[in-house]
Parts: C-alpha cells; structure tokens; sequence
C-alpha cells in the first residue's frame, strides 16, 4: 500500500497514479520507428538511384544512336570524296588522251597508261564507298545507278579515245558524263547527312 500511495513504480515498471491510456508501451523503443525513420531516409536515395539509372541507360541509347549517325556521316562523306577523285583522274585521263593525239599517238603513252592505272584505282575506291552507302542512303541509288552506268562505258571510250580525230565529240562527252555524275553524287551526299 506504501507502493501504491507514494506512487512508487508498480507491478509492470510504470507509475500507479498515472492513467493506463498514458502509460509508455513497452514495444515504443522497438524496431518499428526505427524502420520507418529508415525508410524516409532510404526513400530519396532510392528513387534518385532509380532516377540516375534510368537518365544513364537513356543516355548511353542516344549515344549509341549519334554513334550510328556519325558513321553513317562518315560512309556518306568518304563516297562524296571517292567520287570526287574519280572525276578529277578522269579529267586527267581525257587530258593525256589528247596529249598523246597531239604527240602522234605514240610519245608519252606510257604517261597516259600510268593515268588510267590512277584512274582505276580512284574507280575501285568509288564502287568500294558505293556499295557500302547503299545500305546508308537508299535514296541516293538511283545517281548510284547512273555513275556506274557512265563508269560501265569508259573502257569502251578508251578503245577509241587515241584514234578518234581530234576534238571527238563522244570521248568528251564519255569522260565529261563521268566528273558530271561524280559531282552530281557529291551534291547529293549534305542533303543526306
């Protein structure tokens, strides 16, 4: 009774004069508040992780993608320059076929040989980038299709070339339909990219 009228601490640890309803439960310094204190902390680390994750895997696909792009640029721009040094070896190329019917049609045809033979070569460079921007720009196939064609007829013209009579207006033409389709192809390659 003593206990119990100076208020002493009771059967359970609590204090008898205070109410039931008032009393500290005995789980209040358990494990729930903690967690739930850890959660709010948790929580924005978590959402931000997901956050960066996500900003992170979008980014890397653009990435990639621009990486595709700039290749693709890369094909487009190496045919505009294959073709552009196709042209410039067949004009040198029409330039030696006169030379050497100025010379008589046999001094220096050995210079004309070695030109053709850079011609050729800047030839397999062009249809090596051709056929590689195919797959890039669908819609360029048909200049494509109209460069091999004038290409297909040029050692036919060269057949002709050193004993045609001066001035042959279907040599010219055939070398002349050659630097216009490899310029007309370097046109076409920005409005691609």
């Amino acid at each position: 009774t003593l206990r119990a009228h100076h208020g002493g601490p009771g059967p359970a640890g609590a204090d008898a004069s205070m109410p039931a309803t008032h009393r500290p439960r005995a789980d209040a310094g358990g494990p729930g508040p903690l967690r739930s204190i850890g959660v709010r902390i948790l929580l924005p680390v978590v959402v931000a992780t997901v956050g960066l994750v996500t900003l992170g895997v979008l980014q890397t696909r653009d990435a990639l993608a621009e990486s595709g792009r700039a290749g693709d640029a890369r094909i487009l721009a190496r045919t505009a320059n294959a073709g552009i040094a196709v042209a410039h070896q067949a004009e040198l190329e029409y330039a030696e076929t006169i030379a050497l019917r100025l010379r008589g049609g046999q001094a220096g045809k050995q210079l004309l040989e070695a030109q053709r033979t850079r011609t050729d070569a800047a030839r397999e460079r062009y249809v090596d980038a051709a056929r590689e921007v195919r797959g890039v720009s669908p819609a360029l196939g048909g200049k494509l299709d109209a460069a091999d064609a004038v290409l297909d007829v040029l050692p036919s013209v060269r057949a002709i070339a050193v004993s045609a009579p001066d001035g042959s207006p279907e040599v010219f033409d055939a070398y002349d339909a050659v630097t216009q389709a490899m310029i007309g192809i370097a046109d076409a390659v920005p409005s691609q990219l």
